[in-house]
């Protein structure tokens, strides 16, 4: 029987990496996978923002941190945003700029009632709202009462108990009133305490006390 020969060096590994070689294949390398993957997951997939306003109170207080589903509407392309000028915008995209976002697929539209974060044309800033019109609709305020397509919002006393249980109950809860829009319904704290919205509130505050 012929016996199989091997040449030399054949079935034996090289000596291991040494210094900066090792340093890359060890921590370097592995980081920026993992780098690479949690932030494309957070890009396009799940993120997690601070809430910088309290114009979304009682719903959201400032500096609420809040976890935003990405997929919602739509798969985006991880990292990329359309512009219009700066030093980064190249063919009227960015790597760097908040902006509208770069979609590969869409599935679905903003609702009315949604809470989005997006960033403002204005000035770049991330901001968290809640959707009150889609496009086509006609939005008026008529002696602070807010009017949808011709439809006055219906506005209520809050729910005083829920207010509490979700931690709120520090707010000034006579400013607050239950507003519903085109069957969505939800709390609304107001600026000042007068109008039809801040009585409602307040007689609920008392019957609430009375209890």
């Amino acid at each position: 029987m012929a016996e199989s020969r091997k040449s030399p060096g054949e079935g034996q590994s090289g000596p291991p990496p040494t210094g900066w070689r090792r340093f890359w294949l060890e921590w370097v390398k592995p980081l920026l996978v993992v780098g690479s993957i949690l932030l494309s997951f957070r890009s396009s997939v799940v993120d997690w923002n601070d809430v910088p306003s309290g114009s979304m109170k009682p719903t959201i207080l400032e500096g609420d941190r809040v976890f935003v589903n990405k997929l919602a509407y739509d798969l985006k392309v991880p990292f990329l945003t359309t512009c219009r000028e700066g030093w980064d915008c190249l063919f009227g995209y960015s790597l760097l700029q908040g902006g509208p976002t770069v979609p590969l697929w869409r599935w679905d539209d903003p609702r009315r009632g949604d809470i989005v974060v997006f960033w403002s044309p204005r000035d770049g800033k991330r901001l968290v709202k809640r959707i009150v019109a889609v496009p086509g609709d006609r939005l008026e305020v008529v002696r602070q009462r807010l009017v949808v397509n011709g439809l006055p919002a219906v506005y209520a006393p809050p729910d005083v108990e829920a207010l509490r249980r979700a931690g709120v109950a520090n707010l000034p809860i006579e400013l607050m009133s239950s507003e519903s829009v085109e069957g969505r319904t939800h709390t609304t704290m107001w600026l000042s305490s007068e109008g039809d919205h801040a009585s409602l509130a307040r007689s609920s505050c008392r019957r609430a006390a009375t209890s």
